[in-house]
């Protein structure tokens, strides 16, 4: 088992999060955290504490606050998974996910470019993936919504 040092792991381009209420923002730094664990070969039992030492200001208080709240079962077993739905929990809320997945349902290229229309399609995209299980139904749902 490999257990890179937490500088390697940093130094593979590990960034901070800091807790801001931005799904774009909450979802870019679970990719490129587990980027990161992916190129930087970290063990899964090592990704819940990588991961939680990224957070800063106010995800840092949350997570302290979150982690002295787990019961001895999660504290044995965190996982970044654990981690990573509580995040998620907290920085990107069920009602927020619902209302972007609409806001993607309902996308149409209406008065934008094809190059505008496309940008929008493909952010809001990422919030609604239950409703795009295949390649082919992305296509559809896109041409769908074009003038």
């Amino acid at each position: 088992m490999r257990h890179p040092s937490f500088k390697t792991f940093k130094s593979s381009g590990a960034t901070e999060f800091s807790g801001v209420l931005n799904p774009i923002l909450v979802l870019t730094w679970i990719l490129n955290i587990e980027k990161v664990f992916h190129i930087s070969h970290l063990d899964n039992e090592d990704k819940a504490n990588y991961g939680s030492a990224m957070l800063v200001g106010e995800a840092l208080v949350w997570w302290e606050v979150t982690y002295e709240a787990l019961n001895g079962f999660d504290l044995e077993n965190l996982s970044w998974e654990m981690l990573k739905t509580r995040l998620l929990g907290k920085y990107f809320p069920l009602d927020m996910r619902r209302r972007l997945e609409k806001e993607f349902l309902e996308l149409k290229q209406g008065g934008m470019t094809v190059i505008d229309y496309e940008t929008q399609f493909n952010q809001k995209a990422q919030f609604a993936t239950k409703y795009i299980p295949t390649e082919d139904n992305k296509i559809q749902l896109f041409l769908d919504g074009l003038r």
